[in-house]
């Protein structure tokens, strides 16, 4: 399994249409060579129902792409989150792991309020599982 690692550039931590909580980190905001995107719907924060158990759609949906891409709904053993970067380990028998990468590093710029936003969407995003794990560095 490869290790991917980048800058990200673009940030984004709300859906354009308020269609569900997102968090999308990308090198770049055209031309993107990499990116992560995560994402749960509204009325799945941490509750689901038996049609979204049932089709295995009662967490958040995670996704990147690059020269490898694979998306799926869970899949992340451990997301750590400090300052100035995110680090991801996908489950190995997750639906990430279909794409070749076991895990990656996300850094980025931002100031506190910014870093706060992304806390708090990603404690949305990872409601009702242990993956996350917030840093101080």
């Amino acid at each position: 399994m490869q290790h991917l690692i980048f800058d990200a550039q673009c940030i984004v931590l709300e859906h354009p249409e308020g269609l569900c909580h997102l968090v999308g980190l990308a090198d770049s905001e055209f031309d993107t060579q990499h990116y992560l995107m995560l994402q749960r719907d509204w009325e799945n924060d941490g509750e689901s129902d038996a049609q979204d158990q049932a089709l295995g759609m009662d967490s958040y949906h995670a996704e990147y792409g690059g020269a490898q891409r694979a998306g799926g709904y869970g899949g992340i053993a451990r997301c750590v989150l400090t300052p100035q970067a995110m680090q991801l380990v996908f489950d190995p028998s997750g639906p990430q792991a279909a794409g070749g990468v076991g895990s990656m590093d996300i850094r980025y710029q931002l100031d506190a309020a910014h870093y706060t936003a992304l806390q708090q969407a990603l404690d949305a995003i990872f409601a009702g599982t242990d993956c996350l794990q917030v840093r101080a560095a």
